[in-house]
């Protein structure tokens, strides 16, 4: 395993093979190297909090717009291009049986 350090000697960046800029971890790097696969962790779970969050808010808009309360056509027109694509390749997706639709699973 390889790492690469900033200038204060902060882990950004792990490797399993040797590459320009990056170094063989040392004993002392035990302490940044487990903070630093925590904060990956930490921004990985974001990440996935965002995935679910966005399908939310596309059943929150459609829903709005099915009881009246919102006109597709009111949103922006750079928002209904996105909500016309991901309605696109989500239902090219589950004609494929790929997604769990209960789960957003694949």
């Amino acid at each position: 395993m390889y790492i690469k350090t900033d200038s204060k000697n902060k882990i950004i960046a792990i490797a399993t093979e040797p590459q320009e800029g990056f170094r063989g971890i040392e004993e002392d790097d035990n302490l940044s190297l487990a903070a630093f696969l925590v904060q990956v962790q930490q921004q990985d779970d974001l990440l996935y909090s965002d995935i679910q969050l966005v399908r939310v808010l596309e059943d929150l808009i459609q829903v709005l717009i099915q009881n009246g309360a919102l006109r597709f056509t009111d949103l922006p027109i750079a928002a209904q291009d996105k909500l016309n694509r991901r309605k696109i390749l989500r239902d090219s997706i589950n004609d494929l049986n790929l997604i769990d639709d209960d789960q957003g699973l694949i």
